[in-house]
């Protein structure tokens, strides 16, 4: 989306909204039953608004309905596990992971420090 489609929707969205509100309120009781009109209203004024913003170029993609699933899931790629790891550090360099890796000195010292 192109900051001019951006703005042009946001502007729309927000001028119908003020619009549909104030002539709801002559309408309808407060409540779900005006916030249900307001909605509808603001929906049939935006929705072809962004796609004549998409004709003129300011707006571009596709929904791809077979892919909502993974967009809104939870699931996240599962982390490596450390022998995983390792296996990748010896496929890359095989001589670094012949040498095993320095321990901690348990003082909190570097080794050969008094």
């Amino acid at each position: 989306m192109t900051v001019k489609g951006f703005i042009f929707l946001m502007l729309v969205t927000i001028g119908t909204v003020m619009i549909a509100g104030t002539v709801a309120e002559f309408f309808t009781k407060e409540g779900f039953e005006r916030t249900i009109v307001v909605a509808v209203a603001t929906a049939l004024v935006v929705f072809p608004s962004a796609r004549w913003a998409e004709r003129k170029g300011w707006i571009k993609g596709s929904v791809r309905v077979d892919k909502m699933g993974e967009e809104f899931s939870r699931k996240r790629p599962a982390a490596k596990t450390q022998n995983q790891q390792a296996e990748n550090r010896q496929a890359a360099d095989p001589q670094a992971a012949a040498t095993p890796p320095a321990k901690p000195a348990t003082d909190g010292k570097p080794d050969g420090q008094a």
